[in-house]
Protein backbone atom coordinates (compact mmCIF):
# COMPACT_ATOMS: atom_id res chain seq x y z
CA UNK A 1 0.00 0.00 0.00
CA UNK A 2 1.80 2.82 -0.99
CA UNK A 3 2.36 5.44 1.97
CA UNK A 4 0.68 9.24 1.63
CA UNK A 5 2.95 12.19 1.01
CA UNK A 6 4.48 13.72 4.21
CA UNK A 7 3.78 17.25 4.67
CA UNK A 8 6.82 18.71 6.28
CA UNK A 9 7.14 22.34 7.74
CA UNK A 10 9.25 24.75 6.54
CA UNK A 11 10.27 25.52 10.27
CA UNK A 12 11.02 22.95 13.27
CA UNK A 13 8.41 22.75 15.55
CA UNK A 14 10.31 23.40 18.99
CA UNK A 15 8.66 24.41 22.00
CA UNK A 16 9.78 28.02 23.43
CA UNK A 17 10.77 26.67 26.93
CA UNK A 18 13.91 27.62 29.40
CA UNK A 19 17.02 26.16 27.75
CA UNK A 20 15.79 25.76 24.25
CA UNK A 21 17.92 28.68 22.43
CA UNK A 22 15.79 31.04 20.01
CA UNK A 23 15.21 29.57 16.68
CA UNK A 24 13.51 30.04 13.84
CA UNK A 25 10.02 28.52 14.73
CA UNK A 26 7.88 30.78 11.77
CA UNK A 27 8.60 33.29 8.39
CA UNK A 28 7.67 36.34 11.12
CA UNK A 29 10.55 35.40 13.37
CA UNK A 30 13.05 36.04 11.14
CA UNK A 31 13.89 39.57 12.81
CA UNK A 32 14.02 38.86 15.85
CA UNK A 33 16.61 36.05 14.90
CA UNK A 34 19.14 38.65 13.19
CA UNK A 35 18.63 40.87 16.31
CA UNK A 36 19.90 38.22 18.16
CA UNK A 37 22.52 37.72 16.01
CA UNK A 38 23.62 41.23 15.86
CA UNK A 39 23.57 41.61 20.00
CA UNK A 40 25.82 38.42 20.39
CA UNK A 41 28.21 40.15 17.82
CA UNK A 42 28.30 42.48 19.54
CA UNK A 43 29.00 41.18 22.92
CA UNK A 44 31.91 39.17 21.34
CA UNK A 45 33.28 42.39 20.30
CA UNK A 46 33.45 44.00 23.52
CA UNK A 47 35.13 41.26 24.70
CA UNK A 48 38.32 41.82 22.92
CA UNK A 49 38.07 45.62 23.56
CA UNK A 50 41.05 46.98 25.63
CA UNK A 51 40.18 46.92 29.53
CA UNK A 52 39.80 50.27 31.07
CA UNK A 53 41.85 49.97 34.27
CA UNK A 54 44.71 52.41 35.02
CA UNK A 55 45.56 56.17 34.80
CA UNK A 56 44.28 58.45 32.33
CA UNK A 57 44.55 62.21 30.67
CA UNK A 58 41.91 64.21 30.74
CA UNK A 59 41.92 63.86 27.47
CA UNK A 60 41.18 60.31 27.62
CA UNK A 61 44.50 58.97 26.57
CA UNK A 62 46.70 56.44 28.99
CA UNK A 63 49.28 58.90 30.98
CA UNK A 64 51.10 55.16 31.64
CA UNK A 65 51.02 52.77 29.52
CA UNK A 66 52.56 49.56 31.09
CA UNK A 67 51.83 45.81 29.64
CA UNK A 68 48.94 45.24 32.24
CA UNK A 69 47.53 46.41 35.34
CA UNK A 70 46.55 43.57 37.42
CA UNK A 71 45.31 45.87 40.86
CA UNK A 72 43.82 48.71 41.40
CA UNK A 73 43.16 49.90 45.01
CA UNK A 74 40.97 52.82 46.16
CA UNK A 75 40.49 54.13 49.68
CA UNK A 76 38.20 57.04 50.82
CA UNK A 77 37.96 58.40 54.62
CA UNK A 78 36.49 61.32 56.80
CA UNK A 79 37.10 63.05 60.38
CA UNK A 80 35.23 63.78 63.04
CA UNK A 81 36.36 66.81 64.92
CA UNK A 82 36.04 66.41 68.22
CA UNK A 83 36.02 68.32 71.60
CA UNK A 84 36.69 67.25 74.93
CA UNK A 85 33.95 68.67 77.72
CA UNK A 86 33.49 67.94 81.27
CA UNK A 87 33.32 64.71 83.15
CA UNK A 88 35.15 62.98 80.40
CA UNK A 89 32.56 63.83 77.57
CA UNK A 90 32.93 64.83 74.22
CA UNK A 91 31.08 66.87 71.82
CA UNK A 92 30.97 66.01 67.56
CA UNK A 93 30.53 69.10 65.95
CA UNK A 94 31.83 68.36 62.06
CA UNK A 95 32.96 65.83 59.50
CA UNK A 96 35.90 66.76 57.28
CA UNK A 97 36.01 64.71 53.98
CA UNK A 98 39.69 64.18 53.70
CA UNK A 99 41.35 63.43 49.70
CA UNK A 100 40.94 60.01 48.72
CA UNK A 101 43.53 57.91 47.89
CA UNK A 102 44.74 55.52 44.96
CA UNK A 103 47.23 52.80 43.74
CA UNK A 104 47.06 51.18 40.38
CA UNK A 105 50.08 48.25 40.25
CA UNK A 106 51.25 47.68 36.49
CA UNK A 107 53.57 45.00 35.15
CA UNK A 108 56.10 46.34 32.84
CA UNK A 109 58.04 43.76 30.90
CA UNK A 110 60.29 43.40 27.47
CA UNK A 111 63.46 45.45 26.68
CA UNK A 112 65.23 47.42 29.42
CA UNK A 113 64.36 50.05 26.83
CA UNK A 114 60.80 49.49 27.63
CA UNK A 115 61.42 49.46 31.39
CA UNK A 116 63.27 52.47 31.45
CA UNK A 117 60.79 54.52 29.21
CA UNK A 118 58.05 53.10 31.74
CA UNK A 119 60.03 54.59 34.76
CA UNK A 120 60.78 57.53 33.26
CA UNK A 121 57.34 57.95 32.59
CA UNK A 122 56.69 57.53 36.25
CA UNK A 123 59.11 60.03 37.24
CA UNK A 124 58.03 62.57 34.88
CA UNK A 125 54.64 62.44 36.36
CA UNK A 126 55.63 62.35 40.05
CA UNK A 127 57.54 65.65 39.67
CA UNK A 128 54.34 66.81 37.61
CA UNK A 129 51.55 69.07 38.88
CA UNK A 130 49.13 67.60 35.71
CA UNK A 131 45.61 66.00 36.58
CA UNK A 132 44.44 62.65 36.13
CA UNK A 133 41.62 60.41 35.53
CA UNK A 134 41.78 56.90 37.93
CA UNK A 135 39.80 54.83 35.73
CA UNK A 136 37.66 51.73 36.48
CA UNK A 137 34.95 49.80 33.83
CA UNK A 138 32.00 51.07 37.15
CA UNK A 139 33.44 54.50 37.78
CA UNK A 140 36.37 57.64 37.07
CA UNK A 141 37.75 59.55 40.15
CA UNK A 142 38.92 62.87 38.21
CA UNK A 143 41.04 65.13 39.17
CA UNK A 144 44.09 62.82 41.00
CA UNK A 145 47.90 63.58 41.31
CA UNK A 146 50.72 61.00 41.25
CA UNK A 147 52.51 61.65 44.58
CA UNK A 148 54.77 58.51 44.81
CA UNK A 149 55.68 54.85 43.05
CA UNK A 150 57.87 51.99 43.89
CA UNK A 151 59.35 48.72 42.89
CA UNK A 152 61.48 46.01 44.53
CA UNK A 153 63.74 43.93 42.71
CA UNK A 154 65.72 41.03 43.57
CA UNK A 155 67.26 38.30 42.51
CA UNK A 156 64.18 35.89 42.27
CA UNK A 157 62.14 38.75 41.38
CA UNK A 158 61.59 41.97 39.60
CA UNK A 159 64.89 41.07 36.84
CA UNK A 160 63.52 41.10 33.87
CA UNK A 161 59.42 41.72 34.80
CA UNK A 162 58.96 45.08 37.32
CA UNK A 163 55.80 45.35 39.09
CA UNK A 164 55.46 48.98 39.95
CA UNK A 165 52.94 50.24 41.96
CA UNK A 166 51.80 53.95 41.75
CA UNK A 167 49.79 55.97 44.16
CA UNK A 168 48.25 59.00 43.75
CA UNK A 169 45.97 61.74 45.59
CA UNK A 170 42.40 63.61 44.87
CA UNK A 171 43.20 67.37 44.16
CA UNK A 172 40.48 69.59 44.72
CA UNK A 173 40.17 72.51 42.79
CA UNK A 174 39.37 75.69 44.41
CA UNK A 175 38.28 79.24 42.92
CA UNK A 176 40.76 82.19 44.10
CA UNK A 177 39.46 85.13 46.55
CA UNK A 178 38.18 87.49 45.17
CA UNK A 179 38.88 91.18 46.79
CA UNK A 180 37.28 94.40 46.34
CA UNK A 181 38.62 97.94 46.99
CA UNK A 182 36.94 100.78 48.94
CA UNK A 183 38.57 104.42 48.50
CA UNK A 184 39.41 106.05 52.35
CA UNK A 185 37.53 108.91 53.06
CA UNK A 186 39.81 111.95 52.36
CA UNK A 187 41.08 113.30 55.91
CA UNK A 188 42.96 116.54 56.83
CA UNK A 189 46.37 115.57 57.32
CA UNK A 190 47.57 116.83 61.51
CA UNK A 191 50.61 119.15 60.99
CA UNK A 192 51.79 117.75 64.14
CA UNK A 193 52.27 114.08 63.37
CA UNK A 194 55.82 112.82 61.88
CA UNK A 195 56.37 112.14 58.61
CA UNK A 196 56.04 108.50 57.17
CA UNK A 197 59.47 106.61 57.64
CA UNK A 198 60.45 103.95 55.58
CA UNK A 199 61.74 101.22 58.68
CA UNK A 200 62.72 98.02 56.98
CA UNK A 201 63.22 96.57 53.65
CA UNK A 202 61.16 96.63 50.85
CA UNK A 203 60.83 93.41 48.63
CA UNK A 204 58.83 94.65 45.57
CA UNK A 205 56.79 91.60 43.43
CA UNK A 206 55.06 91.73 40.31
CA UNK A 207 51.08 91.67 40.91
CA UNK A 208 49.94 88.07 40.18
CA UNK A 209 47.11 87.39 37.27
CA UNK A 210 43.77 86.62 38.56
CA UNK A 211 42.34 83.01 37.61
CA UNK A 212 41.82 79.93 39.22
CA UNK A 213 43.56 78.70 42.03
CA UNK A 214 44.80 74.85 42.66
CA UNK A 215 45.16 73.64 45.97
CA UNK A 216 45.30 70.82 48.28
CA UNK A 217 42.84 71.31 51.01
Amino acid sequence: MPLSNTIVPLFPTVPQVPGVPALLRKAGQANSAVVLLVADALIIANMFDPPQWGLYTQGKAPALVPDSVIRLSFRAEARISNAPQEKGAFMSYNKVQDPFNGRITCVIGGTNQNRLSFLNACEAARQSLGLYDLVMPEIVKVNVNVVHYDFERTSEHGVSMLTVDIWVEEVRIVSGPAFSTTAPQATPADPTAAPTQNGGQVSPAPAGAGGTAIGYM
